[in-house]
């Protein structure tokens, strides 16, 4: 497992340092943009160097965890406008897509770093498969869990890439099975 573990972090770690500078690059060589234009890829740094800072800290957590058992990680209160609002800037969007946010609790006891980075991981996801002009995540709870959801008009997971993705990542027991199909499966809007 640590051989994936380590060819998965290499693979997170890469996506926002190419993104920053991929960035900071044009930022550089040109001399053409806008200074809206050099607003936005500035903003985009500052999120993706954010997402990079949460991952090593994650790192450490995980090195924590593993060194030191006992401890437990606490959840806390967090709203959850603002964490949209995080995810809005750290992922890459242009401007005929959007992204859609939705739940009906204004506070939820969540990781709320933990739950950032998911939702960071989905929504790209859906963006980079779908070609829908609108993604949709909804975060709800249901008997005691936080649920999920991201609805996006692009193709539905084969089946034979959903059992290699679920054995990749341990999801054996009900309540990953439920929460892979959901992930997987686009919910119609209502």
């Amino acid at each position: 497992y640590k051989s994936k573990l380590v060819a998965n972090l290499s693979h997170e770690l890469k996506t926002p340092l190419t993104i920053i500078m991929a960035m900071a690059d044009t930022l550089i060589h040109d001399p053409d943009l806008t200074k809206a234009q050099k607003t936005k890829y500035l903003e985009r740094i500052h999120y993706n160097a954010n997402a990079l800072t949460q991952l090593i800290d994650d790192i450490i957590t995980l090195h924590k965890i593993e060194t030191q058992p006992k401890e437990t990680l606490f959840e806390k209160q967090t709203r959850t406008r603002p964490l949209f609002t995080d995810v809005k800037g750290m992922v890459l969007i242009d401007n005929e897509r959007h992204l859609v946010f939705k739940t009906p609790h204004e506070t939820l006891e969540i990781n709320q770093q933990h739950m950032l980075s998911i939702l960071v991981n989905l929504v790209k996801n859906a963006l980079a498969y779908t070609k829908s002009q609108t993604v949709t995540t909804r975060i709800e709870k249901e008997k005691g869990y936080v649920v999920v959801s991201v609805a996006d008009e692009g193709p539905v997971i084969p089946e034979a890439e959903r059992a290699r993705t679920r054995a990749e990542h341990g999801a054996g027991d009900r309540r990953h099975r439920e929460v892979g199909e959901q992930v997987e499966q686009p919910r119609p809007e209502r």
